[in-house]
């Protein structure tokens, strides 16, 4: 999986996460995550959704990805 983030969708860097590896983002920094292959990814957010801006979105969001 591909963890990209920033103070801004201008200055994203990447991280690379593989099995295993976990990931926590600091408040209101910008984040995106790609599955670059078959995953499991969990992911725990505050029920503050007030500060949350889609960078891009897909046509249907699922509590549970599989990419094929």
């Amino acid at each position: 999986m591909i963890v990209s983030q920033g103070e801004s969708p201008d200055t994203l860097t990447t991280l690379e996460l593989g099995p295993g590896d976990s990931w926590r983002n600091s408040p209101l920094v910008v984040h995106t995550l790609e599955a670059v292959q078959d995953a499991e990814i969990i992911e725990v957010s505050t029920p503050q959704l007030e500060d949350v801006v889609r960078l891009e979105d897909r046509p249907m969001q699922f509590s549970t990805l599989k990419c094929d």
